[in-house]
């Protein structure tokens, strides 16, 4: 059976089944040469949060788990680069276009220097030649030159470029109208921000070095809104899109985090005894079906109709509300559900005599003695559906296609012998097809 669908992370972690994890990922897809940690979390089944909790950093981990050091790599890759350039000064940009495999930042952090230049000096004793600098002065318009417009210009054209709200700071560096001609125009820069945002409808998230107001505050939250489909907004949901305030922010400006969601017409996700706990099975299978893999949690929260931080708060994480639910999807079906009434399932066959002529009324009668009898409901239940598909690796067993590579593909449980001619409902008679390929079967068996 494909692990495809099996959990993707580990229930438990410990030192040692780390340094395991590790080894297998390295030596399976990397021939024993240690990944950058953003690739290693391609293939591996811990988080980089749990390298980082139980090791600090990713050298440390590779250190622990036996592998060269990171910096004794990147100290090697230098010095080859330098040999090139006969031991002198030289960019960045040439280190890459010589080979070099290490981005800038990473080098900075592993070696704890500030840039480039003081990278080279301190760890290679290269010096950067002194360069001639010409420095040009600029004088700025005064406040009465400029018109709201142009001001409001300029901000936008800041906003844009940042992606977000500039802080005070990143103004004055950017712009090319100073900060102090916004605070005498409109009493302050955080007041020139709000009056440009409710001006323009320029709903953009802000930055955590930003004053705010409640009006700000609310722009905000209607950011990161538009970017969950779910009715409900959870103070942990706004902080991960990107949300850089407090709750007490949110109370000293707005009365509560409650109240500041209401007034964007979301809820604030509390309440989460209202689902039970095959509710929020029943739904996580709709959409691990509907995209024919084990869904991440943004998916949860785009194609479900219950956000993944209510799996969250009931099971304690997103990643041990899945165990839970495949480890209930692997109990023993209730497949048989016999009729309570008649202690069977029998398939009716109704006579109408006004519309028959005599021939087909015998007919009929005749076939209504030899009916069959059924142990199994047509439908199957949730947990044999569930055990089916994963059996065809979420895939039609016809065309082959799969709701993984193929979104929007529905797939149907289909009985290999038909129901009508006494195919029961249990998984050895049961079988994958995608939509198409089920309408084009009908009531025929191979």
């Amino acid at each position: 059976m494909s692990n495809t669908f099996q959990p993707n992370r580990l229930p438990k972690y410990d030192e040692g089944s780390l340094i395991n994890e590790l080894k297998r990922v390295i030596s399976k897809y990397f021939e024993n040469r240690p990944p950058q940690l953003k690739d290693f979390n391609k293939y591996s089944m811990v988080s980089q949060t749990t390298i980082f909790k139980y090791f600090g950093t990713w050298e440390n981990a590779l250190i622990k788990a036996g592998y060269k050091t990171i910096e004794e790599e990147m100290r090697e890759d230098l010095k080859t680069i330098s040999n090139l350039n006969q031991g002198k000064f030289f960019t960045y940009d040439y280190y890459k276009g010589q080979g070099g495999k290490f981005a800038l930042e990473r080098l900075k952090n592993v070696f704890r220097q500030s840039d480039w230049q003081s990278l080279l000096q301190n760890i290679l004793s290269l010096k950067k030649p002194p360069k001639l600098i010409r420095i040009v002065k600029t004088q700025r318009k005064r406040v009465s030159e400029f018109t709201e417009d142009q001001l409001f210009s300029e901000l936008k054209r800041v906003w844009e470029k940042l992606g977000r709200r500039p802080t005070y700071s990143e103004f004055r560096t950017i712009g090319t109208i100073g900060t102090k001609v916004y605070e005498r125009r409109f009493g302050n820069w955080t007041k020139a921000i709000e009056t440009f945002s409710l001006k323009f409808n320029f709903y953009t998230q802000s930055n955590e070095n930003c004053n705010t107001t409640p009006t700000l505050l609310l722009s905000e939250l209607r950011t990161i809104a538009s970017k969950i489909t779910s009715p409900i907004l959870t103070f942990d949901d706004y902080k991960k899109h990107g949300g850089v305030h407090s709750k007490i922010t949110f109370q000293n400006h707005l009365g509560s985090w409650r109240l500041a969601v209401e007034q964007i017409g979301k809820k604030d996700g509390v309440g989460k005894g209202r689902y039970s706990r095959e509710d929020l099975f029943a739904e996580l299978q709709r959409v691990w079906e509907l995209i024919g893999r084990q869904p991440k949690t943004r998916e949860m929260n785009e194609f479900g109709n219950i956000p993944a931080s209510l799996f969250t708060q009931r099971f304690g994480s997103w990643i041990k509300a899945v165990h839970a639910f495949c480890s209930d999807r692997e109990k023993p079906d209730d497949a048989k559900q016999i009729d309570k009434k008649n202690n069977n399932h029998t398939q009716q066959i109704e006579v109408h005599p006004q519309s028959l002529d005599d021939e087909k009324k015998e007919a009929k009668i005749e076939e209504a003695k030899n009916c069959i009898i059924m142990t199994t409901s047509r439908t199957p239940s949730l947990r044999l559906r569930f055990k089916v598909f994963k059996r065809d690796n979420f895939r039609c067993v016809r065309c082959g296609r799969s709701p993984a590579s193929h979104p929007g593909l529905e797939l149907e449980i289909d009985h290999d012998r038909p129901y009508s001619l006494g195919g029961e409902t249990v998984i050895e008679n049961l079988l994958t097809l995608c939509r198409d390929c089920n309408r084009g079967k009908g009531n025929l068996s191979e």
